[in-house]
């Protein structure tokens, strides 16, 4: 009982600050484009009632699109969820 061949990908590397999450390659070899390659910020969904009398409204933040690319984003959910919604401050409401 053996292997017959290699296992695929990265098993072990103590270098993972130097290597690509996406592709697995070191950052100089990396196949990712510019965009993918950026730095991943967290993104938020939380549920806000203040300053709209009580009603509760969904707000997405740290999208990190300009505001066109936010616009696009919102209206797609929009469509996907059946409701209604802005982009306000940076934020999807």
């Amino acid at each position: 009982m053996g292997f017959d061949k290699p296992p695929s990908g990265t098993i072990f590397s103590s270098h993972s600050g130097t290597t690509c999450r996406r592709c697995g390659h070191s950052q100089d070899a990396c196949r990712c484009s510019d965009t993918a390659a950026a730095v991943q910020r967290p993104v938020r969904v939380a549920r806000e009632t203040k300053g709209r009398r009580g009603k509760g409204v969904t707000v997405v933040t740290g999208l990190g699109l300009p505001p066109d690319g936010l616009r696009m984003l919102a209206k797609r959910l929009k469509q996907t969820c059946g409701s209604g919604g802005t982009v306000k401050d940076g934020k999807i409401e």
